[in-house]
């Protein structure tokens, strides 16, 4: 019964998924769900169980050992994401002065170190500490001692509350519950924030404002937002900032947009991150201008007007200006709004090129004046989506883990 249960099961996904007896499928949806089940139809034991079944497959690209087609394992919108590589030279390594080590017990806040100084931080809890700032070209760097995992927690509107600060880089460090904000960034210049984790805030997770010569690589933010729609700020967000670079992040399931990059932001980069399960948008470029947004992976935002990807000016916060945006070689899918959108405002100098858009999501046909949109293409949903979420790969869930995706329009 249950070897007659997969051939069923493998029949009608080959039926469903692909078509009429001899047609291309439109899409690759259907395939690693096919490919599954003819694996647990090998395993069944008889050589000759389905062999209808696996020659339909072979026909359709499958391999003999019931791999999917080669086009249904790659991603027209470029490399996967968590990939990338820093292309704005602003942040140029940690500090290689003196190594102050903090153990349990110990205050962060009481190494004192000097510019260049690295501050190494044993595993363990920690209070909140204000970073020490360091000086031209001379990073003063707080880290994780290898391995360990350092728990910064704490109140006040940031758990870790940058004012004024300038050659600050934050390494390996999670921070978690925060009442407000769990890194709060104001009026700095040249910091860099690496391979951090954000877990949980009642408003946004990392908030940057006014500030200038800012580097995120490699974190993951969740659980933020926990507010809902009356949070302040949002999971990953910088407003008012010159020169910027977002890069190989995990953004997800939080309560409000993911990455918004918002009110004037300007000369930045936001790549290779993974965004999903978020109320969404996942990436949301809001009244910023001269921003390269490339090789993304968007998908599952939970709100239903949210797509994967928005361009807008809210004219209530901004002059009502959106201008000079890139979006390309993304790959955005199943978002519960949809994949691009163009909402409201001025638009000058968008473009949107070379996407690809998954789960039966379509390009968007046009656009408003100042909006080019052109090369856009339906295609397969990224493989390795598990070992990003860390999950099966289409919930929403995922602890340190990046989104894959094709967008929808809205």
């Amino acid at each position: 019964m249950r070897r007659l249960a997969v051939c069923t099961a493998v029949a009608l996904a080959v039926t469903a998924w692909s078509g009429t007896a001899h047609a291309e499928p439109a899409d690759c949806s259907w395939a690693e769900t096919a490919s599954r089940l003819l694996t647990k139809l090998r395993q069944a034991g008889d050589p000759q169980a389905g062999a209808g079944i696996r020659t339909r497959l072979l026909e359709l690209g499958f391999g003999a050992d019931g791999s999917p087609p080669a086009r249904c394992t790659t991603t027209r919108g470029g490399e996967d994401p968590l990939q990338g590589v820093p292309e704005r030279g602003i942040f140029a390594g940690p500090g290689t002065g003196e190594v102050i080590t903090v153990g349990p017990g110990e205050s962060i806040g009481a190494a004192n170190p000097e510019p260049g100084d690295v501050v190494e931080i044993a595993a363990g809890t920690y209070a909140a500490f204000t970073p020490t700032s360091g000086a031209d070209g001379a990073y003063v760097t707080y880290r994780a001692a290898p391995g360990a995992e350092v728990v910064i927690t704490g109140g006040g509107d940031g758990i870790l509350d940058l004012q004024g600060a300038s050659w600050v880089h934050l390494d390996g460090l999670t921070v978690r519950d925060a009442g407000r904000f769990a890194i709060q960034i104001t009026d700095s210049d040249h910091i860099a924030i690496t391979d951090c984790e954000i877990d949980g805030s009642q408003d946004g997770g990392m908030r940057i404002y006014g500030s200038r010569y800012i580097h995120v690589e490699g974190c993951d933010v969740h659980g933020t937002n926990a507010k809902g729609t009356s949070a302040d700020s949002e999971a990953l967000s910088l407003e008012q900032v010159d020169t910027f670079e977002v890069l190989n992040n995990r953004v997800h399931d939080n309560g409000e947009e993911g990455i918004d990059v918002k009110y004037g932001s300007t000369n930045g980069a936001v790549h290779h991150n993974a965004a999903w399960g978020n109320r969404g948008p996942n990436i949301y470029l809001d009244g910023a201008s001269a921003v390269d947004v490339h090789h993304n992976w968007a998908w599952a935002t939970t709100e239903s007007s949210k797509p994967g990807i928005m361009l807008a000016a809210e004219s209530q916060w901004s002059d009502g200006n959106i201008s000079d945006i890139t979006v390309r070689d993304n790959v955005v899918w199943g978002n519960a709004g949809g994949g691009i959108t163009l909402w409201e405002g001025d638009f000058s100098g968008i473009t949107i090129i070379d996407n690809v858009f998954g789960d039966g999501d379509s390009p968007p046909e046009g656009g408003p004046d100042g909006v080019g949109i052109s090369g856009n293409t339906t295609g397969p949903i990224p493989g390795g989506i598990a070992s990003i979420t860390g999950d099966s790969g289409d919930s929403t869930s995922g602890r340190r883990s990046a989104g894959s995706g094709d967008e929808e329009d809205q």
